[in-house]
């Protein structure tokens, strides 16, 4: 059943939440939508909040038209599904709009009138499982990260249902983040929330005979995705929402992360007006240049979204850390002073790595910066002509620290004359409408010589 599609249609940019206050801030630089951890059943038992911060955080987000959804997509145990259901209602009393779902034990709760959302660890790749999850109750369907565009498209034509898919962020080597490795391996469950990133290790691969072909590389580690080139193609195969991976991540990168995107959607609507507009209220204003690149990362990659066979690398196998920008090369090292040739301005502060000559990243801080010599925070031995990398720009750093967006809701006002009085028409950018009327007596205007006359006589 294929959805019947009203024009414009809303656009909403999903944004990850560690913490409320994280939360309010993804909201300040355009998010559309939030995504939180509850106390408990999160994929993501380091990012959990009281109902009280997820409370304040719907408070927030209502006058901007913000949706707010919780995690509750954890495997759930037959001794928890009653305290599950409590939650849930929980959730729904305080005004949260959706819960992201990945247990259908829940569909056999008597739940409220919530939104369920099926998680990408469904695994939903095709058309027949997305109409299954719509018939079975969900009002939305994240859609695998594996899934190429034109197999998005294939879904969103099929169901009557919303899709999600993941637009920025790290990825799980494991298909659709369905992974078990933790568990066998330590006993930590990734689909309890407590994921040891076994992939972020390093392995060796060796062959039949024991012979070592590569050693002690990071074999597993996927490079990061980044679909900020394709945002308009997902749009047109009929995304709904476009997702940020992120709620362990700190409120720079996602303040830096939602900034860039909702200047690329807001670039679309504005060329696009009649098709697509955005899903919340408020003009949002910044005060730095969002940049990508300025994010933790382990470079990016496309992944699947243009082609099932990708033609560029999706690993990052030198190491699972952020290497960060190329920032320059090094002419000559005296201990702890650096002679560079620099590709970017350096700061004091500033976070640089470099691969050694055992291929292991390595790095330090850049304690003062005199003309091209770094003066740093430890003594290293480094040869000529060794690419150093900038993982920590302190001034950005410092930038992103403070107060860097401004949300409002603009407000239009009409003064009109009536028998009897004036009124005062009102609307916002929310289309929300009032008029205020006042009986008064109102006097003709006099020029100004009747008023001379008037004060002489």
């Amino acid at each position: 059943m294929s959805r019947k599609i009203a024009y414009p249609r809303p656009v909403e940019l999903l944004a990850p939440a560690r913490d409320a206050e994280i939360a309010i801030e993804a909201i300040k630089h355009g998010a559309d939508a939030i995504y939180m951890g509850a106390g408990s059943h999160g994929a993501r038992a380091a990012a959990t909040n009281s109902l009280d911060d997820i409370r304040r955080v719907v408070e927030f987000a209502r006058p901007y038209r913000v949706r707010v959804y919780v995690t509750v997509n954890t495997i759930i145990y037959d001794s928890e599904l009653e305290e599950v259901e409590r939650l849930i209602r929980q959730l729904y009393k305080i005004g949260v709009d959706a819960i992201i779902v990945q247990d259908t034990a829940i569909l056999e709760m008597d739940l409220p009138p919530i939104q369920l959302h099926a998680s990408t660890q469904m695994d939903t790749r095709d058309a027949d499982k997305a109409l299954w999850l719509h018939a079975a109750g969900f009002d939305r369907v994240v859609v695998a990260r594996e899934s190429t565009i034109d197999q998005i498209a294939e879904i969103a034509g099929a169901v009557d249902t919303e899709i999600e898919a993941f637009v920025h962020g790290a990825l799980c080597v494991s298909y659709s983040g369905d992974c078990r490795a933790g568990w066998v391996a330590q006993g930590r469950s990734a689909n309890r929330g407590e994921c040891p990133q076994i992939c972020r290790r390093s392995f060796s691969l060796v062959d039949r005979h024991n012979n070592i072909i590569i050693k002690d590389k990071h074999l597993l580690s996927l490079k990061d995705l980044n679909l900020s080139a394709h945002v308009e193609q997902l749009l047109d195969a009929g995304v709904t929402s476009l997702k940020i991976e992120g709620r362990l991540k700190d409120v720079g990168y996602v303040k830096n992360t939602v900034a860039a995107y909702r200047q690329i959607l807001d670039r679309i609507i504005s060329q696009r007006p009649d098709e697509y507009r955005r899903a919340s209220a408020g003009r949002v204003a910044f005060n730095f240049q969002p940049a990508l690149s300025k994010g933790f990362n382990r470079s990016f990659t496309t992944f699947f979204a243009t082609s099932a066979k990708p033609a560029g690398k999706m690993a990052s196998i030198d190491t699972p850390k952020m290497a960060g920008e190329r920032a320059g090369v090094v002419v000559d090292c005296r201990g702890k002073c650096l002679v560079v040739r620099a590709d970017v301005e350096f700061n004091n502060g500033d976070g640089l790595g470099y691969f050694g000559r055992d291929g292991i990243f390595d790095g330090f801080r850049v304690n003062r910066v005199q003309g091209n010599k770094l003066f740093i925070n430890k003594e290293i031995q480094i040869k000529r002509g060794t690419v150093l990398y900038r993982n920590r720009d302190k001034q950005h750093d410092d930038l992103m620290s403070g107060e860097t967006a401004s949300r409002v809701i603009g407000l239009s006002m009409k003064l009109r004359a009536i028998p009897g009085g004036i009124c005062v028409d009102l609307s916002d950018d929310r289309g929300c409408h009032a008029s205020v009327t006042m009986e008064v007596e109102l006097q003709p205007a006099k020029s100004p010589q009747q008023e001379a006359r008037r004060r002489v006589f």
